[in-house]
């Protein structure tokens, strides 16, 4: 009889072991989901509360693999304040990996931080490395010449090249420039000892890509270095987008949403299962609406500007 008893406070205890972890997990769980929303929205005492509540911040990691430093970078967009260096210190003094990277691109976290180039010299004092990725790249195309400063100085190659082959200074002129911000990288660059004579992933020089995107600029630079062409321009004289007026933009915005990854873009949750007894099995159905994406089967990420029609997004048409 005792030996009965005793079995099954034992089994008692077991029973009670596991729903305490169980409950534990969850909390955990809930905890990180509540920290990550408080980065994103820069609540500096959410943030601070939430931080003592998880027991390995670096581990975290959200649905679409990024850590918490890389949300903070990503949602600060062109805006750095007291309220983000301050996030950015308790993340980091809580442990945080600097060179963490993306479940998903293998996105550093320097990388995420550009054009923020005060914190970006706070992960580098941190132990973040410049060498890792293609940082110089991605500084000239976000037009930021403080990083791009930075990175040099820090012993980043100026010729670095990206998967296409191209270096900084390509890309640095290839894209659209309606705020032109173009003309003092491409300069502080070839002061650096830049290669001139880079050409983009489809034989483009340097000259061929200011005419292209319509850069006066840049173009009238080159011509100082003596930098010609490998296209003949003069066939199809080119003249500014009287629709953009040579922006290469609409003047609208669009939003743009990823597929859910919880329910796959159904915006439902199907769950069957099968619940052996000692006797039988029992099959179970059940179908709900995602609690990720509310049922949409997609997730708002971010607006982004539409490129004018009349010109495609190149800010001139050919005559």
């Amino acid at each position: 009889m005792l030996r009965v008893g005793f079995e099954k406070a034992v089994s008692l205890i077991i029973v009670v072991f596991f729903l305490v972890q169980l409950n534990l997990a969850q909390s955990m769980d809930k905890n990180a989901q509540a920290l990550f929303k408080a980065v994103q929205s820069k609540e500096v005492s959410e943030v601070k509360k939430y931080l003592k509540k998880v027991s390995n911040p670096s581990d975290l990691r959200n649905e679409s693999g990024a850590t918490l430093l890389h949300v903070l970078f990503w949602s600060s967009n062109y805006i750095w304040g007291d309220k983000e260096n301050q996030i950015l210190n308790m993340l980091l003094d809580s442990g945080c990996d600097v060179n963490a990277k993306t479940e998903k691109y293998d996105a550093t976290v320097l990388s995420a931080a550009i054009p923020h180039v005060e914190a970006m010299k706070v992960l580098v004092a941190r132990g973040a490395s410049v060498k890792e990725g293609t940082l110089l790249i991605n500084a000239a195309f976000s037009k930021c010449l403080p990083c791009i400063e930075f990175l040099v100085e820090n012993g980043v190659d100026v010729d670095q090249k990206n998967t296409y082959g191209e270096t900084a200074l390509v890309v640095a002129v290839k894209y659209n420039d309606p705020y032109k911000q173009s003309l003092p990288i491409v300069q502080y660059l070839v002061s650096k000892g830049a290669n001139i004579h880079a050409t983009s992933d489809k034989g483009e020089t340097l000259m061929d890509l200011a005419i292209k995107n319509n850069n006066y600029e840049v173009k009238e630079y080159l011509k100082s270095l003596n930098i010609g062409t490998n296209y003949d321009h003069t066939k199809k004289p080119e003249k500014r987008c009287p629709t953009c007026e040579g922006s290469g933009w609409a003047g609208e915005n669009r939003e743009v949403w990823q597929t859910c990854s919880w329910c796959n873009g159904k915006g439902r949750i199907v769950r069957d299962r099968n619940h052996v007894g000692a006797d039988m099995t029992i099959k179970t159905h059940t179908e709900y609406d995602c609690n990720n994406c509310k049922g949409k089967g997609k997730i708002f990420l971010r607006y982004e500007n539409v490129k004018c029609r009349t010109c495609e997004g190149k800010g001139f048409i050919r005559q």
